[in-house]
């Protein structure tokens, strides 16, 4: 994995970017302290000799202003919920894979059954998700776009996580049916299979959001989690 080639049949435009300590201070605090003893106690005497006179007590103040124990909401998850899953095309029915002998890490769309890796959902800061890629050969990975291009037409790939800050992490934007848009962050472009093709093995890469675009919609099919994945995360 590691391959930065980009798809290379639908390049075009880049997307718009994204001192000095004085001594001890103790025997300074003890002077103010002592005389600042002798008029807090004149005043509680003079205190004391007024509730003994009117036989009333003060009303303590309120007090206004505390902080807030709450904590800030965190955004509201617009994807399916964390797990694993097989990423279908909503216009093919064919699903994100990578290509058996290629060691690029490149995806495609491909028949489901052969469909290789499975992905875990898993929702980050500000509202977005990870999708990590549980590879039976490579091991741990993350989905994004090749080299974090901002070009559209990069092909996305799976690749060890770390190594494309934003470029891999994703809106996941509900459409209907169960149906999402995958937006890299890094571009809020959508990732696509071109013209909604129904082609075995058509690259799946980053092109501009159209809501008419059927190519640019997503199924999460649930998944079970794989019973072996290599505990390789970097290469």
């Amino acid at each position: 994995m590691g391959d930065t080639d980009a798809s290379r049949a639908h390049e075009g435009p880049p997307f718009p970017e994204d001192g000095k300590d004085s001594g001890p201070r103790w025997s300074a605090h003890a002077r103010l302290f002592g005389g600042a003893s002798l008029a807090l106690l004149a005043l509680v005497g003079v205190s004391l000799a007024v509730t003994r006179l009117t036989g009333q007590e003060t009303a303590p103040a309120q007090v206004t202003g505390a902080a807030s124990t709450s904590a800030t909401p965190r955004p509201a998850l617009s994807g399916p919920p964390p797990g694993v899953y097989r990423i279908r095309s909503a216009a093919s029915s064919l699903c994100l894979s990578e290509r058996e002998g290629e060691s690029g890490g490149r995806v495609y769309q491909a028949a489901c059954a052969k469909a290789v890796p499975v992905y875990s959902v898993e929702p980050v800061e500000g509202g977005a998700y990870r999708i990590r890629s549980l590879h039976p050969v490579f091991g741990y990975g993350c989905l994004g776009v090749t080299g974090g291009s901002t070009r559209a037409g990069a092909q996305l790939m799976d690749d060890y996580c770390g190594h494309r800050g934003s470029a891999e992490r994703f809106q996941l934007q509900p459409a209907d049916h169960a149906r999402y848009r995958l937006v890299p962050a890094h571009t809020g472009a959508c990732a696509s299979v071109p013209g909604g093709s129904s082609t075995e093995w058509t690259p799946v890469v980053q092109l501009a959001c159209r809501p008419d675009d059927p190519g640019q919609l997503f199924l999460f099919d649930s998944h079970p989690p794989p019973t072996a994945v290599p505990s390789i995360t970097s290469n």
